[in-house]
């Protein structure tokens, strides 16, 4: 039967657990990242929409 050495198991248990932390923060930064960019999206959106209505407006004058 293997024996297991305790601070090695501690090690790699709090490797992986910081491995998983920094994997959390990337995936969070991406998600902000992309909430930002949809936001500006939207924004682009409605200001097309309302140039598009003014030009529409001006046309029928």
């Amino acid at each position: 039967m293997p024996r297991f050495k305790i601070g090695d198991l501690s090690k790699e248990r709090k490797r992986l657990k910081e491995k998983v932390v920094m994997e959390n923060r990337s995936l969070d930064a991406l998600h902000d990242e992309l909430s930002k960019l949809t936001t500006e999206k939207e924004k682009k959106r409605k200001e097309l929409c309302n140039m598009k209505s003014k030009h529409r407006r001006l046309d029928l004058k």
